[in-house]
């Protein structure tokens, strides 16, 4: 088995893998939510979303920023810190899903392998507490629950220190 990762290039792939996850994980209390192709575009030209490939086969994908994709009044929750980098987007291919495959600890790690290659000191996220799974595989990572938002949807926000 060959688990590999790339910059993504096409933003239509990037953006059909988000929406499908968002889609097969949704609930009636955690919704799918609504995702700007546009800011998928822009995140791709940039050079920081990222895709990952167990065999060839697209697994994730995942964008690392120095910028925070979440409003900047919500970084007050997180300790000071001089290079931290923002996870967003994670999605997971719906097929490897289905399959009960377990590619979101491989994924993660590749992120925060990323972030520590990019030279962040912090990587910080903010996820639905609804996606329960999602939260639990990411404080066994040693990712800390930092606060919490309820902006018309509930976040949480989580941080890891990534060791240099």
């Amino acid at each position: 088995m060959s688990w590999t990762y790339e910059i993504a290039i096409n933003a239509d792939e990037v953006h059909r893998i988000i929406c499908e996850c968002d889609l097969f994980q949704a609930t009636a209390e955690a919704p799918a939510p609504v995702r700007n192709f546009q800011t998928t575009l822009r995140r791709v030209a940039e050079q920081c979303v990222y895709l990952t490939r167990k065999d060839g086969e697209i697994v994730s994908t995942f964008t690392i920023t120095t910028d925070p994709p979440f409003p900047v009044e919500r970084l007050s929750c997180f300790s000071p810190t001089n290079q931290p980098l923002y996870m967003s987007r994670h999605a997971l291919s719906v097929k490897f899903l289905q399959a009960g495959d377990i590619i979101g600890l491989q994924s993660f790690r590749t992120a925060m392998q990323v972030a520590k290659n990019r030279g962040g000191s912090m990587l910080r996220a903010e996820t639905n507490p609804r996606l329960s799974r999602v939260v639990t595989l990411m404080k066994m990572l040693g990712f800390e629950e930092k606060g919490f938002a309820d902006y018309g949807s509930s976040c949480i926000y989580l941080q890891r220190t990534l060791s240099h």
